[in-house]
């Protein structure tokens, strides 16, 4: 007998072929494990009235699901959004701990963006606006990776030289809105600069200022 195999073309919206799907799922294991010379719990910096657990060890089962889209919305425009588990109260944490009486999770919106190239010919000039990923040059030794920028943010970057491409980045991001009282928010700007002697090295240096105003 012979088995015939024909390729099958489906046609599809041309607007479908600008979308990305992307997600992903993780489950880790953490001990926590305390000095066993501690004699009493630490107080909560946030609110000195509360302590914070130092003194016994916890070990839990934690899991982290996030889904999310982007949208080439037009040549000049991309559109982000991304679903993500966690809560509204921690802004640094997208984990669900395992062992809530089998409880159900929720998904909490984590982006929500629109990037904008304002000028065709100059690519590297970028506008943000939303709840857009950390549009600064940082480590999680000044932000989480979990944290999310809201507000509106700029940056340009271009290369002057092969080996070297200098970068400026600014933004304002509102903190806290509030009706009867002074709004709490955030300005700030940075400046830096990589640079690529060869293939396989690169150095990049940034420098950051962040100005907190009424918190």
């Amino acid at each position: 007998d012979e088995v015939w195999l024909e390729k099958i073309y489906v046609s599809v919206p041309e607007w479908t072929r600008r979308i990305r799907w992307h997600g992903d799922v993780r489950l880790r294991y953490e001990g926590i494990y305390f000095n066993p010379d501690n004699y009493t719990d630490s107080r909560d910096p946030s609110d000195p009235s509360s302590l914070i657990n130092a003194t016994t060890d916890r070990n839990r089962l934690r899991y982290r699901a996030r889904l999310g889209l982007t949208a080439e919305v037009t040549n000049q425009v991309e559109a982000g959004f991304r679903l993500a588990t966690g809560s509204t109260g921690n802004p640094v944490s997208t984990n669900e701990t395992v062992g809530d009486y089998m409880n159900k999770d929720s998904f909490v919106l984590d982006r929500a963006y629109l990037k904008i190239q304002p000028v065709p010919s100059l690519p590297e000039t970028n506008l943000w606006g939303g709840r857009m990923p950390n549009p600064f040059f940082t480590s999680s030794l000044v932000w989480d990776s979990d944290v999310h920028f809201e507000g509106v943010a700029a940056d340009i970057d271009f290369y002057a030289a092969k080996w070297f491409r200098p970068f400026f980045i600014g933004g304002w991001f509102p903190i806290q809105e509030e009706e009867l009282y002074q709004n709490k928010y955030m300005s700030a700007g940075q400046f830096g600069f990589e640079i690529k002697p060869r293939m396989d090295l690169i150095l990049t240096l940034g420098a950051a200022f962040y100005d907190f105003q009424h918190v």
